[in-house]
């Protein structure tokens, strides 16, 4: 299993150092899910985090690469 931290897709809010709030989540992939998303990524050019956000937002939003 690989962990993942994650930014943008929990419902719990946090606090950063300037007082903002931040959502954050950590995930537990196995490591072919996290293989393909690291691949997927780095085809882009962005961290794993920001892909799998960018992705998730996508499938909720029911957009075209869902």
């Amino acid at each position: 299993m690989q962990q993942l931290d994650v930014r943008g897709v929990s419902e719990m809010p946090r606090k950063n150092a300037l007082g903002d709030e931040v959502k954050r989540m950590t995930l537990r992939l196995p490591h072919d899910v996290y293989g393909w998303l690291r691949e997927n990524a780095d085809k882009h050019g962005i961290p794993v985090s920001v892909y799998l956000r960018l992705l998730l937002r996508d499938i909720m939003r029911g957009g075209a690469d869902a």
